[in-house]
């Protein structure tokens, strides 16, 4: 499993550098930039304190639709609960999730958003669930470099876990492949993807496991088979 933190419109070299060295320090190394100011400044390179090589490999996209293209799962984080999801993942229980789902989450990303702002709610009907860290106060909130660590630590279990031997493409593919299967039965169903019930199926399809998301999977896929066979008049 390879996880990949996904930083969106970061306005701070700073925050670039010290995200870079707080994942770095937790075992992780794919960083994924979504318009951002210069990652290459000094400054962050002065904040990423010995983690050089995770901001010279780091990717930059335009937009954050760009930046998740390939992955399997994809986790939006927020400190304001101002999205039509309906539930939110505390932080400290997002490991058990990642984990559940196996190697249908192959390849999971975990997305932040601007310093100021946050991810908008676009953005985060982008992702498959939320997560947000639960705090004493509202204010003040994590900065982004703090929201990255915490988040790098909640997850490190994965980073230092053994790796084992290595599944097919089929299965790393199974939850994509079932997201864009029920949204098109939804959609034969007269669900549209603007409405709260897709919105709510999607969301609740998120939260899965590995062994849910395969049994799904297959049943979604027979029936499909047999309505195109109903249509084909076979």
């Amino acid at each position: 499993m390879r996880i990949y933190f996904i930083l969106v419109r970061p306005e701070l070299p700073e925050n670039i550098g010290a995200a870079a060295r707080a994942m770095k320090t937790m075992g992780f190394r794919f960083l994924r930039l979504v318009s951002p100011c210069d990652h290459r400044d000094k400054r962050a390179r002065w904040t990423a304190h010995g983690s050089a090589d995770i901001l010279s490999k780091t990717r930059v996209y335009n937009n954050l639709g760009n930046a998740i293209h390939d992955m399997d799962f994809v986790i939006g984080t927020t400190s304001k609960h101002r999205t039509r999801k309906a539930d939110y993942h505390p932080s400290n229980e997002i490991l058990d999730l990642v984990r559940a789902k196996g190697d249908t989450a192959a390849r999971t990303g975990i997305v932040f958003g601007p310093e100021r702002t946050g991810l908008d709610n676009m953005e985060l009907s982008l992702c498959d669930i939320v997560a947000t860290v639960p705090m004493a106060q509202q204010y003040p909130s994590l900065n982004l470099a703090q929201a990255v660590m915490l988040f790098a630590y909640e997850l490190s279990p994965l980073a230092v876990t053994p790796r084992r031997h290595k599944r097919g493409h089929r299965d790393q593919a199974q939850f994509r492949a079932l997201k864009r299967d029920v949204a098109a039965l939804l959609e034969t169903l007269g669900i549209s993807s603007d409405s709260s019930r897709h919105q709510r199926i999607m969301e609740r399809m998120a939260a899965l496991g590995g062994d849910d998301v395969k049994l799904v999977y297959g049943a979604v896929s027979r029936m499909g088979q047999r309505a195109t066979r109903s249509a084909e008049g076979g």
